[in-house]
């Protein structure tokens, strides 16, 4: 089943036999057939990876150079047949100028050299020119390989790949070592003229903490430019006269560090990760990023995708952070933006009090617990919190308790009030058979519980919170006027994925007494407790888990139905078939679509993860958008 427009980009670190380009070429050449028989679209390999970065005035000696320039040969003759990309870096002499370049080999074809603009300190200055637009438009810069002539171009162009797909526009940047330090790093000029790839072939040695720093260095230029970014770094046999290179290559895409090599490897290593260049183009649209034209350069042959998303990252909850320290740093911050929110918003409308609807369910415990850490921002006693349990028709006792020792675990006055003989009474009202369990016995139910809860508010100068999660908004899994209405909502940009997680990370931070109700909260099934007996909504709009990533990669990435169902398919493979997996997906499409009329009446709620359906700004559609064109066969 293959993923249309997936590329895989391999960061190759070779043993490096330092002032031999003929030695290199070979082993840069065995680590690129490598890459390429696992399905490699680009390799790259470090600065100066033909002869090593710390030759010295040995770049000034023709003997050097000469073999460099027959390296790049070699290359060429051995990349014969294959349509990977492979980026070298070598000096290169023109007229009487020495440059620090990189060139791209394929399919047999030298396809681009690139010379380094900014140069990093006044060693490599002393040996090598600085190649910028001015000095390429006033000199010759041409050099010859096997008998053919080669422009070297400034690292401000960018290379577009012709193997576009309906939905793929893929180009790829390279600026060269330390330039990544620069004020002005080509990489922003590079990402503007829309290349979504931008590579970064360095020289660095290792001194303290400099790994560290250089991987916060690509994950924060890939989150401000949209883009994925690799830098391979130099390794273990460049000299060690001044210090020690440690071979360390990392990408990130979007923010995100997708990949990483070990440092310090005496031999030759090749990381790899794939990605897929359309997400980060509807990331760009939806962040207002204006990409300018490419410049039109092409590369010398198409680059192949690959169908295995084998080094994709793909999580099946894609809404919190793989590692499990962000994962906690996460969370903290979560936590932290809905308590100041709600406190704010208790401020700006002067509530004395915050009127909630406890259930016992998890979407009102993570409310609950946000009213709490308000309060104490706003240095008021948990008492301000007033918790109304409201037992219907289908409350269970597990639900009950757990909503009495919740509000008392956390000090919130609790109130209990039945809803049941005054929705019977509307009922007879309506003419509606109490015995009839349709869509009217149990809306009446949510629309009855908002009533108390809004009314108790006002006697009270209170504030009611809402409790209506980002999965139920998205799936309309809400009353209209019932639970859909409240008049802050603290979970609206949460999933019930999140919110699961939530609740344990919660629980593991507190007191016994919390942690036993907090834990058989998340241990119970999600319901919503209208009809008598038995109620589980997984059983009737399908798994969370699959609903969420499908809303993640349909709202982040603009993805196509049939490429979300794919994914999903290799991210829950083995957990569920790719028959319920199709037939949640559309069940996820019909409901998103006919339900947009709930979230253009929601109540305000703050902005958390990467996906919010706000309809004020974050997400805007008609209600009555045709939803058929989204569902696939």
């Amino acid at each position: 089943m293959p993923i249309e427009g997936l590329y895989r980009i391999a960061a190759v670190v070779p043993r490096l036999h330092l002032g031999d380009p003929a030695a290199n070429a070979e082993e840069i050449l065995a680590a690129y057939n490598q890459a390429v028989a696992e399905g490699a679209s680009i390799v790259v390999t470090p600065e100066l990876s033909l002869t090593g970065s710390t030759c010295g005035d040995l770049f000034r000696q023709n003997a050097l150079l000469h073999a460099a320039i027959q390296a790049v040969s070699k290359l060429r003759k051995g990349t014969e047949g294959k349509k990977a990309a492979l980026v070298v870096g070598l000096p290169v002499r023109s007229s009487s100028n020495l440059y620090n370049c990189a060139a791209i080999v394929q399919n047999g074809k030298i396809g681009q050299i690139i010379g380094k603009k900014h140069l990093s300190n006044a060693k490599e200055k002393l040996l090598f020119t600085p190649l910028s637009a001015e000095s390429k438009n006033s000199l010759s810069l041409d050099i010859i390989i096997d008998g053919e002539s080669y422009t070297l171009l400034h690292n401000q162009e960018i290379f577009a790949s012709n193997n576009w797909t309906s939905t793929d526009n893929f180009a790829i940047g390279i600026e060269i070592g330390s330039e990544a330090d620069a004020p002005n790093p080509p990489a922003t000029s590079l990402a503007t003229h829309a290349a979504q790839l931008i590579i970064n072939p360095m020289a660095e040695m290792e001194t303290g903490d400099t790994w560290r720093q250089r991987k916060t260095q690509v994950c924060a230029q890939s989150t401000r430019l949209k883009c994925a970014y690799v830098s391979v770094g130099a390794g273990t046999g460049e000299s060690t006269a001044d210090g020690v290179f440690a071979g360390y290559a990392v990408a990130a895409v979007n923010g995100t560090v997708v990949a990483e090599s070990p440092r310090f490897s005496i031999q030759t290593h090749i990381t790899y990760f794939d990605f897929i260049p359309r997400w980060l183009d509807a990331e760009r649209t939806t962040s207002q990023f204006h990409a300018e034209n490419p410049s039109g350069l092409v590369l010398p042959e198409y680059l192949e995708t690959v169908s295995e998303p084998t080094y994709l990252h793909l999580q099946q909850n894609p809404f919190v952070p793989g590692n499990e320290q962000e994962r906690a740093t996460y969370f903290d911050n979560l936590l932290a933006i809905t308590a100041t929110a709600l406190a704010r918003r208790m401020e700006a409308s002067r509530s004395k009090r915050l009127v909630i609807g406890l259930s016992g369910g998890l979407d009102s415990t993570l409310a609950l617990v946000t009213c709490a850490n308000a309060c104490d921002l706003l240095g008021l006693k948990h008492d301000a919190i007033l918790a109304i349990t409201m037992p219907g028709m289908g409350t269970s006792g597990r639900t009950k308790n757990n909503a009495v020792g919740l509000a008392n675990a956390l000090g919130a006055e609790l109130r209990e009030i039945s809803i049941r003989e005054s929705v019977l009474q509307h009922f007879k009202d309506i003419d509606h058979p109490a015995d009839n369990l349709n869509v009217v016995y149990e809306n009446a139910q949510a629309r009855e519980r908002t009533q108390i809860l809004m009314d108790i508010a006002n006697e009270v100068n209170g504030l009611v919170v809402g409790t209506g999660d980002l999965s139920e908004i998205a799936q309309g899994w809400c009353t209209y006027n019932g639970d859909q209405m409240a008049m802050y909502g603290v979970n609206a940009a949460i999933t019930k994925t999140v919110i699961r997680q939530l609740v344990e990370y919660i629980a593991s931070k507190s007191d016994t007494k919390l942690a036993t109700h907090l834990r058989d909260v998340n241990a119970t099934p999600v319901s919503p407790e209208l009809l008598p007996g038995e109620q589980h909504t997984e059983s009737i709009i399908g798994n969370y888990d699959l609903h969420d990533f499908f809303l993640y990669h349909f709202i982040k990435h603009a993805e196509l139905p049939e490429n979300i169902y794919q994914l999903a398919c290799y991210a829950f493979k083995g957990i569920y078939s790719e028959e319920k997996i199709r037939a949640l997906l559309k069940t996820f499409f019909r409901r998103f679509f006919t339900q947009q009329f709930k979230r253009n009446a929601s109540p305000d709620a703050p902005k958390i993860g990467p996906v919010s359906l706000g309809a004020r700004g974050d997400w805007q559609m008609p209600d009555d958008t045709a939803f058929t064109p989204w569902i696939i066969e």
